[in-house]
């Protein structure tokens, strides 16, 4: 089964291990139902049961079996918390989890353009890391109306708007 990003360690909260989460969809509620996340940060990864989530919205603490005090929370902050599929959130009206939008075709003018390869959390835009068709050059596109149109997941095509944010 596949993995999605439901979220981010944010750092670790009181003396018992807690970790304050965010979530990358806005949601919160459906921490309850996680019972083993996956945190990861580049290579590295681990595979933890979940104790106990408590709190709500921006509030959320999860307690992970065998992180049991602040110090080893800490050690994770930055890690992305990934669970099976299955427990992802449900996405709004132009809401995407990065996993829906990595490997879609980037279609200017009806032909394709470019390939989602990832997706970058920065600034005031999530950014698609997109590899060109044409010389494989690798360029970000904010995920902004002005840039993209269009989202087809079950196509897997994304419209581009303008062509020029590819130079």
């Amino acid at each position: 089964m596949s993995q999605v990003i439901v979220g981010k360690i944010r750092t670790s909260h009181g003396v018992k291990g807690y970790l304050k989460v965010f979530s990358t969809s806005g949601e919160y509620d459906h921490y309850a139902d996680f019972e083993t996340v996956v945190l990861q940060k580049g290579r590295r990864s681990k595979t933890f049961e979940v104790e106990d989530v408590t709190g709500s919205g921006a509030g959320t603490l999860i307690k992970l079996k065998g992180i049991d005090n602040p110090e080893e929370g800490k050690l994770y902050a930055g890690y992305d918390i990934l669970v099976d599929e299955e427990f992802k959130a449900e996405c709004g009206e132009g809401e995407y989890y990065q996993t829906d939008l990595i490997g879609c075709d980037l279609i200017f003018d009806g032909k394709k353009a470019a390939t989602v390869i990832n997706m970058v959390y920065g600034g005031p835009d999530d950014l698609l890391e997109v590899k060109r068709t044409d010389n494989e050059a690798v360029v970000l596109v904010p995920f902004r109306n002005e840039f993209l149109g269009d989202v087809d997941i079950a196509k897997k095509t994304i419209e581009l708007r303008v062509d020029w944010i590819l130079d």
